[in-house]
């Protein structure tokens, strides 16, 4: 939802040319983070090489059969092959990637818990310090691959996956108390560096989307074995993420309101959250219509 609303805001209100926006920039600290975050705590085992091929031609297809008729229908066919960003479709091929760097994780074979998580830690910082090194090469094959998206989600995603392979959810979640402390942190960092978080250092970006991504983690866990309305509407449409991810570029593409850009942060917010709701429940009719992904 959160990557819906913040696509609607950057795309619909100032059509990439002044992304500086209360709601967005809030967004922006958390969101893409929290997604590969989730994207790591959602695989319950190391996967194998035919896993891998199986999840890789799983997110590409998506990306290049879809991804490549919304390059056709906005006139970006090259930016769509050429761009690290992909017009937007960059996160499938970084997870592809991402899935592909979790086959080294598998010569980790120690029945040492304490040993193991050190293992995993230096295998994980060690990929981070290659795609580190991958971003300073000038090659059109390595920039088409998205080395910076890579080194800047990459940590997220593996802490997903580690939290979730040393069953340390539960101290994200457990703890009422810890939630509320995280919740009043994040908007402190927020208050004190909201003039400049479109351009903070990587390490300040890091720990404030950390500590966003632990307090939603514990907020949301209080929802989870809850039968309402609401809870109902969020399974539906975390069941179909790959859905909203791929089709809502088709929706946001030709909405224009800029008329919200001289509108205080309420009214934006009373228009944004029901159009938001409208662009996630549009994707998911067109996927099921036409039966993909």
């Amino acid at each position: 939802m959160m990557v819906v609303m913040g696509h609607t805001i950057y795309f619909c209100m100032y059509h990439e040319e002044q992304p500086h926006d209360i709601i967005f920039t809030m967004i922006c600290t958390f969101h893409v983070p929290l997604f590969f975050f989730l994207s790591g705590v959602v695989i319950k085992e190391l996967p194998n090489s035919k896993k891998v091929l199986s999840k890789s031609y799983r997110f590409l297809k998506p990306m290049l059969i879809i991804g490549f008729i919304n390059a056709i229908v906005i006139d970006h066919i090259r930016d769509f092959f050429l761009k690290g960003g992909h017009n937007g479709y960059w996160y499938l091929l970084t997870l592809t990637i991402f899935y592909l760097m979790l086959l080294p994780f598998n010569l980790n074979t120690t029945k040492n818990k304490l040993l193991s998580i050190l293992i995993d830690i230096a295998i994980a910082l060690s990929i981070w310090i290659v795609f580190y090194i991958a971003t300073g090469t000038d090659n059109i094959i390595v920039n088409a691959a998205n080395p910076w998206g890579a080194f800047s989600f990459w940590l997220f995603f593996i802490i997903g996956f580690l939290v979730r392979k040393y069953n340390l959810l539960c101290y994200l979640t457990d703890f009422p108390w810890l939630t509320m402390l995280l919740v009043g942190v994040y908007f402190i960092f927020i208050l004190i560096f909201f003039s400049s978080l479109d351009h903070l250092p990587i390490f300040l970006d890091f720990i404030i989307a950390a500590i966003a991504i632990a307090a939603l983690m514990g907020i949301f866990h209080r929802f989870e074995n809850t039968d309402t309305w609401l809870n109902r509407q969020l399974l539906i449409i975390g069941n179909n993420t790959l859905k909203i991810y791929v089709f809502h570029y088709f929706f946001i593409r030709f909405i224009n309101i800029d008329f919200l850009i001289s509108k205080n942060i309420v009214q934006e917010l009373l228009f944004i959250i029901p159009l938001t709701i409208i662009i996630v429940y549009g994707s998911i009719a067109i996927g099921k219509l036409v039966k993909f992904p």
